[in-house]
């Protein structure tokens, strides 16, 4: 939404429900990450599908305790991540040069001076930045081709382009990335013909560790009860200025 345009045609109010999704969309974060590491659908299927039961059949799921989590966007749901990661004794790294150093140190998150730094030593990543000509593909082949061997990846992002999704598929492919879970793809809503990781989630076991959701992590009974209140908090406040 261009602002400065709106206001410019007679004062256009623009009224934003920032936040009324900080909650949701950091909870699913975690969520996609958990369903990852400890290889969750995995199992669901093996017991579905009539397997032997135990847990040494499969291939062992992986701890967050004491793993380092890279936060590439620091804002409110980004810095809201790094909280919940605190709960999970993770190490947290985040990178935004537009935070204010105070908010790092308010959620104990070290503060990456560059996004290259901050992909090496993750085990695990999340991305939560908006889509502006700076983060359009902000992750490409050399950004993935930096991160730790087996790295696992959640975006949350608000627009799928902040990655480029080909290096993505070749990072999975080969076993740089060990897991890709997305709320997000390019060309919402996406196609196969805008999208190649939805491209290859349709084609079903291609590729195993790719997991795809419908751009549902900010819709919770209690986020859509903030966007209202929000929306209408924000037009009620235009029309008292305008009253005036």
């Amino acid at each position: 939404m261009d602002v400065e345009y709106a206001e410019s045609r007679g004062g256009i109010k623009v009224v934003s429900a920032a936040g009324a999704s900080t909650y949701s969309v950091a909870e699913f974060t975690f969520g996609l990450l958990l369903m990852m590491v400890k290889r969750i659908p995995e199992n669901m299927n093996r017991v579905r599908g009539g397997g032997e039961w135990g847990g040494s059949l499969l291939t062992p799921g992986i701890e967050l305790f004491g793993k380092a989590l890279g936060v590439i966007g620091f804002g409110r749901i980004g810095s809201y991540v790094a909280s919940i990661a605190n709960a999970f004794r993770m190490r947290v790294f985040a990178y935004d040069p537009f935070v204010d150093r105070e908010k790092f140190i308010e959620v104990n998150a070290v503060r990456s001076e560059n996004i290259d730094d901050l992909l090496k030593q993750s085990d695990f990543i999340t991305i939560h930045t908006s889509l502006t000509r700076e983060s359009k593909s902000l992750i490409g082949r050399r950004e993935v081709g930096l991160m730790k061997d087996g790295v696992f990846i959640v975006n949350t992002a608000r627009g799928g382009e902040v990655v480029d999704e080909y290096a993505i598929l070749d990072g999975l492919r080969n076993g740089k990335i060990a897991g890709y879970a997305t709320d997000v793809l390019t060309g919402e809503p996406p196609t196969e013909e805008s999208s190649p990781l939805l491209r290859a989630f349709k084609r079903g076991g291609e590729i195993p560790n790719l997991f795809v959701t419908s751009h549902i992590a900010g819709v919770t009974r209690e986020s859509v009860k903030r966007y209202t209140l929000y929306v209408v908090k924000g037009v009620r406040d235009a029309l008292m200025v305008i009253r005036r």
